[in-house]
C-alpha cells in the first residue's frame, strides 16, 4: 500500500498538469508489471489524488502557526486563538531534560590508529596502517 501510495503522492506533487496523466499511467503500468492488482492501483491512485489536492484547498483558505509546545498554556492559547482567528496551529518540542543533564558514564576508550602486526597460524605475519581503532580493523 505504502508503494502505491508514495508513488502516486510523489508523481501528483511534482508532475506538471498535462504530465500528470502519463506519469501515472507509467505507474499503473509498472506496478501492474510486478504483481498489484489493478483495482487496488486506481482505488490508491485516486484516494491519493483527493488527499493532495484537499491538502491544497485547506492550505490555501486557513494560515498555519507554529508555536514552542510549553503544557497546558499552550493548549489553552491555541484553542483561544483557533476560535478567534481561524487559523490551525503546530507545534516543535521544547528542550528535553537529557539535554541539559550531562552524562555521568565514562566512555570506554578506543586503542588509537596506527600500525598493527598480525601472526597467523601458518607462521606468516601480516603488518598493515589503519586510521581507525585497532579492534574495528581486526575485526
Amino acid at each position: 500500500m505504502s508503494v502505491v501510495d508514495a508513488l502516486a503522492y510523489r508523481a501528483i506533487k511534482i508532475c506538471d498538469e498535462e504530465f500528470l496523466e502519463e506519469e501515472l499511467n507509467h505507474i499503473r503500468g509498472q506496478l501492474r508489471h510486478n504483481g498489484f492488482p489493478i483495482r487496488f492501483i486506481n482505488s490508491r491512485i485516486e484516494m491519493m489524488k483527493a488527499r493532495v489536492n484537499q491538502g491544497k484547498d485547506e492550505e490555501e483558505e486557513v494560515p498555519r502557526l507554529i508555536l514552542p509546545f510549553m503544557g497546558p498554556l499552550t493548549t489553552r492559547l491555541t484553542t483561544y486563538l483557533r476560535r478567534r482567528l481561524g487559523c490551525k496551529f503546530g507545534f516543535i518540542p521544547g528542550r528535553k531534560i537529557g539535554s541539559i543533564l550531562s552524562n555521568a558514564k565514562e566512555k570506554p576508550t578506543d586503542t588509537p590508529p596506527g600500525i598493527y602486526k598480525i601472526i597467523c597460524s601458518c607462521k606468516k605475519i601480516y603488518v598493515g596502517e589503519t586510521k581507525r581503532p585497532y579492534t574495528v580493523r581486526i575485526d
